[in-house]
């Protein structure tokens, strides 16, 4: 069962952008970082691991971007070109970038998986997950921070 979300909740990243948790986000899923089937990710709209850490937005241009830390894309579709292009967690399991006119651009390939879900996880790998958390695709692998001994990397 979706829960029901009455407000909005803003709060200031680690990467030093700004989320909106609730109903003006992605649709209000039941887990933070989660898409469920069905939900949409609006072009300008972003959901956040549940650490805060990684953010994965649908661009204004139509590119899917994770963003790490400092506001610093690691991961993309390439798919910019597409101003207005939606991402959508279909019932069928298929995750797709749908440009204006329902046009798919890019996709998971991954039907035939209803209840499949995506979740941007504490590390940065981006996933879709079958019923049972059964893993189905990596859309992005996790994050490899860049070790230097200068400074200590948060874990």
């Amino acid at each position: 069962m979706r829960k029901s979300i009455v407000g909005s909740v803003m709060a200031v990243l680690a990467t030093g952008s700004l989320a909106f948790y609730g109903p003006t986000a992605a649709n209000a899923s039941t887990f933070p970082g989660q898409l469920d089937p069905g939900d949409r990710l609006p072009s300008g709209r972003q959901i956040v691991s549940p650490n805060g850490v990684y953010v994965l937005q649908m661009q204004g241009d139509g590119n899917l971007v994770e963003r790490a830390p400092g506001n610093i894309p690691i991961n993309a579709t390439s798919t910019d070109g597409h101003p207005g292009t939606i991402a959508v967690m279909q019932a069928d399991g298929n995750f797709v970038l749908r440009a204006p006119g329902n046009i798919p651009i890019w996709s998971s390939r991954t039907d035939g998986h209803p209840g499949t879900v995506l979740q941007v996880q504490d590390d940065g790998a981006v996933d879709l997950y079958a019923p049972g958390h059964n893993i189905l695709r990596v859309i992005f692998p996790p994050h490899e921070a860049t070790v230097d001994n200068t400074s200590p990397i948060p874990r």
